[in-house]
């Protein structure tokens, strides 16, 4: 009894090694993206992005407006104006002690934050970088300004956040209803609220802030969006982040409602695993020369952005993209189960089972068709996620430790999904109708050979299918 199955195994584990490395080998393929920047900061229209954000460009404004710690230096020259004694926009002139009228000016000074931010503008030929390590950014706003800086179109990066500028001189305003700065000087402490006013600050050695949500000009500037690591990228890409950061950004009117986050990535929002190395717009980009109408969602290796005032170009390795719910393979094909063979399958296995009569088999050989069916399912589940690490970019057996709570569940469920799919839709048929065959031909008892028919047959549909499959369960599970 035992020979069609030692006969059968051998080949059996060839075919699920060789989809496995199969499975396991992403496919990318190499896409331009160009469009417009938005006109303003919004989940609804800027273009989204996710995962490890390095941001640079020269003469950019930048700034948060929750910001953990700043240092500009030990032995600043800090000038502080009140509204309408200068122009706010000027650069800072080290060289000038009285820059406007009812100047206060700090020697040998600190800046401090104690509630709230700022905005900055360096001085001349100022490199400015943001690096977020592992978070959600929209990158957009032409017509943003705060508190009469403005930013022009730039990137908004919300999770562990800091920004370096190289520029000995910066013009700085408080951001915030709550903005609260200090002064540290020889001439001693001086508190500033509210944020009618501007601090011109000289001699410093370049600038750091560190923040969870910040800003900077990106106009003749660049993005890279990378994958950060698994881990941190669960525990730090949070939308909510994002959402929160805009929304203390812009008049509550203009503000993004909770409905706009749960629709900003597609039906990925929920799982950071999938987020982390992820672009999503809705409109006004074009990717190879094609216009895009609808919300489009890609999982990238590496992204570069390069921006100006009002357009954006993007080189992005893309392994798929997702038009609503349904994956598109990176030939911009969409892929669906086949139905048509599954429900002749079921038809015909249908057919068998009543036409041909069966017998119950020897009790130790429906204990080895038990285990052959529970090692069945063991490679399927290995196939299944073998795929998905493919397919999504995390794998949820290997990497499942790195993952948080809510994603691993969601994850396990789409792997399960798929493996009850595919049994569902050719695997139970196939042994069905491999006994009724055994049956015809006097074996009414057979169940091992048919049970590593279907064994076979429902790990080739997996992987020939499985884009289909995961569009499917996908929209089930709600990822």
């Amino acid at each position: 009894m035992w020979a069609p199955v030692r006969a059968s195994l051998p080949a059996l584990a060839t075919l699920a090694a060789v989809i496995i490395v199969l499975g396991v080998w992403p496919s990318a393929a190499a896409g331009k993206l160009t469009g417009e920047v938005s006109e303003e900061i919004s989940l609804r229209t800027s273009l989204l992005v996710a995962g490890q954000v390095i941001a640079n460009a020269s003469d950019a404004a930048f700034g948060s407006p929750d910001i953990i710690r700043v240092d500009l230096g030990d032995d600043l020259a800090i000038v502080y104006c009140p509204d309408g004694a200068t122009s706010t926009n000027a650069r800072p002139n080290p060289a000038t002690s009285n820059a406007c009228a009812g100047a206060q000016t700090f020697t040998g000074a600190r800046l401090r934050v104690l509630d709230g931010g700022f905005i900055a503008l360096p001085g001349p030929g100022g490199a400015v970088t943001l690096n977020t390590t592992a978070g959600a950014a929209a990158v957009g706003g032409t017509n943003m300004s705060f508190n009469t800086i403005a930013v022009g179109a730039g990137v908004y990066a919300a999770g562990p956040t800091d920004l370096r500028a190289d520029a000995d001189a910066y013009v700085v305003r408080p951001l915030g209803n709550n903005a609260t700065l200090e002064v540290r000087a020889q001439e001693g402490f001086r508190t500033f609220t509210g944020r009618g006013y501007t601090l011109l600050v000289s001699g410093s050695d370049g600038a750091f802030i560190e923040t969870r949500g910040a800003f900077m000009g990106i106009a003749d500037g660049q993005v890279n969006v990378t994958r950060a690591p698994l881990q941190i990228a669960e525990r730090e890409i949070h939308l909510d982040e994002l959402h929160l950061l805009l929304s203390s950004l812009v008049p509550p009117e203009a503000a993004d409602r909770r409905a706009d986050l749960a629709m900003a990535f597609g039906p990925f929002q929920v799982v950071p695993a999938i987020l982390n190395g992820a672009l999503a717009t809705r409109a006004n980009t074009t990717l190879d020369g094609e216009d895009l109408t609808a919300f489009h969602f890609w999982r990238v290796d590496s992204l570069l952005i390069s921006s100006n005032a009002s357009h954006y170009d993007a080189d992005a390795a893309i392994t798929y993209t997702a038009d609503e719910v349904a994956l598109i393979t990176p030939d911009g094909k969409r892929p669906a189960p086949p139905l048509v063979l599954p429900l002749l399958l079921t038809m015909f296995a249908l057919s068998g089972r009543y036409l041909t009569p069966r017998t119950a088999a020897r009790r130790a050989v429906r204990l080895r068709a038990g285990l052959i069916g529970l090692v069945a399912v063991a490679i399927t589940l290995v196939l299944s996620t073998a795929l998905l690490s493919a397919t999504l970019g995390v794998n949820p057996l290997l990497d499942a430790t790195q993952l948080g709570a809510r994603s691993r569940v969601q994850l396990q469920l789409l792997t399960f999904g798929m493996v009850a799919v595919a049994w569902a839709l050719v695997g139970w048929q196939t042994s069905s109708l491999t006994r009724s065959v055994f049956a015809t031909r006097g074996r009414s008892d057979a169940v091992l050979v048919p049970r590593l028919v279907g064994l076979a047959v429902a790990t080739l549909f997996m992987f020939a299918a499985d884009r289909g499959l995961l569009t499917a369960v996908a929209t089930i599970v709600r990822l």
